[in-house]
């Protein structure tokens, strides 16, 4: 997978590395609470040699001194030194505790030794350093003192006495957090991965292609202003829907198709899907009119009639309902709207129990097509029951409606299945609702 794929995933799922960084700076600062605020002081011993008359036996003993200042480090931090501060100090503290809080560390390129003591008493800080420090410089003394007597091979002698400390420096909140909030963000952007990998939701048309050979396009999600025919009034949603026009325009020529239901692969709880579906042939209706041909518009699914509305036509007025059951004509159903060679037969006023049980649809829409160039039908969706692959039977191809971020692959494989077991020519799938900047990429 390239690095813009990853880009791609990321820019899809960005809640999810928000939120777990979120998270992750949000741990660090509950793990930061509940630790105890440490303090350092430090103190500074000067290892030096004595004797040196001449200027060679004083550079001589400086390289001396360097050389040992490594050594001295260990002194400072061993028990001998401990024991000796304790008892010093008067603090009930084991040796060993106290050797771990305490740090000495040779200062680069000098003779200097620098000795840290860490604690959570900023006082007792301070005064472990400089006692360790003071007792480092006796057991120095010491040990670079013959047995025969006289003067120590080198001394070490504070030079810099440690201070109160004014601030912890643990825990170190900037550290944690930041540690946190990375930690979270790079464990949040692998989730993204995982679960991009593991959607089965079509959020693109590379998602179609993995369905069914034969991907119609795409159309941007637009709402329109008191109707949901948004064609005129959105360019870019006009753009994608007459692309959708141009591809079915040479589906038509090869097949000589005419008819067309639109289905979306199945309903939401909140029939969300339904009325995307419903308003995307409502456009393609107005595209194909625009183009000077003679268009009838069918509301066939009986669940969701808002195609009148949507044209400013009276949703209660005779349609298809009334010519399948006897009680209208097919011609009298059939209503103008302001948009130029385009009508609508609307769902109708009669209720049906099964609308497309016998040929009446089928007898319909051949009525139809000896007056009108092209007939698109509005569909129930498929997985909603048996009416679109009855529906498809009746009319030349049927184009399933996948909504983005919403429809699933599985689903989409399952509704084409159904539609040509029963007998009905799937014409390709259809993504609608795109989010526009999914659509510029």
């Amino acid at each position: 997978m390239e690095f813009r794929e990853y880009i791609a995933i990321w820019r899809r799922r960005w809640v999810i590395p928000l939120v777990l960084a979120v998270v992750g700076a949000g741990a660090a600062a509950g793990f930061a609470l509940t630790q105890q605020p440490q303090y350092e002081a430090s103190a500074t011993l000067f290892v030096n040699t004595t004797g040196g008359a001449s200027v060679t036996e004083a550079y001589q003993g400086n390289l001396f001194a360097k050389d040992r200042v490594t050594s001295y480090a260990t002194v400072a931090t061993g028990r001998d030194v401990a024991m000796r501060t304790i008892k010093q100090l008067g603090i009930s503290m084991s040796p060993d505790a106290l050797s771990a809080s305490i740090t000495a560390k040779p200062v680069p390129e000098s003779v200097l030794l620098k000795i840290t003591a860490r604690n959570a008493n900023r006082d007792l800080a301070k005064d472990l350093a400089n006692t360790v420090a003071a007792q480092t410089a006796q057991v120095i003394a010491q040990l670079e003192t013959s047995s025969r007597g006289g003067l120590p091979a080198a001394a070490a002698t504070i030079v810099d006495l440690a201070d109160r400390p004014s601030a912890a420096v643990s825990p170190n909140w900037t550290m944690l957090l930041a540690l946190g909030t990375a930690g979270g963000l790079l464990v949040g952007l692998a989730l993204a991965i995982v679960r991009d990998k593991t959607d089965r939701r079509v959020r693109g048309l590379a998602d179609l292609d993995r369905t069914l050979p034969l991907t119609l396009g795409q159309v941007p999600r637009a709402a329109a202003k008191g109707s949901d025919v948004a064609y005129r009034l959105h360019e870019g949603f006009a753009i994608a829907v007459r692309q959708f026009r141009t591809t079915l325009f040479a589906y038509a020529r090869s097949s000589s198709a005419r008819s067309f239901a639109f289905a979306a692969v199945r309903d939401d709880a909140g029939g969300k899907v339904r009325r995307v579906a419903s308003s995307l042939v409502a456009n393609v209706a107005v595209a194909l009119a625009d183009a000077r041909h003679t268009v009838l518009l069918v509301e066939a699914d009986f669940d969701n009639r808002d195609l009148g509305p949507q044209f400013g036509l009276d949703a209660d007025s005779p349609g298809l309902a009334d010519v399948l059951v006897g009680e209208a004509r097919a011609e009298s159903v059939v209503q103008s709207t302001t948009v130029p060679n385009l009508s609508l037969a609307p769902a109708g006023r009669a209720g049906i129990d099964d609308p497309f049980g016998d040929s009446g649809f089928t007898d319909f829409i051949k009525q139809m097509l000896a007056e009108f160039e092209y007939v698109l039908v509005s569909s129930a969706p498929v997985l909603a029951g048996a009416e679109a692959a009855m529906i498809g039977q009746s009319v030349d191809g049927v184009v399933l409606v996948a909504r983005f971020g919403d429809t699933r692959r599985p689903h989409i494989d399952i509704a084409a299945t159904r539609l040509r077991a029963a007998g009905a020519t799937v014409v390709g799938v259809l993504l609608a609702d795109v989010r526009r900047r999914i659509l510029a990429v």
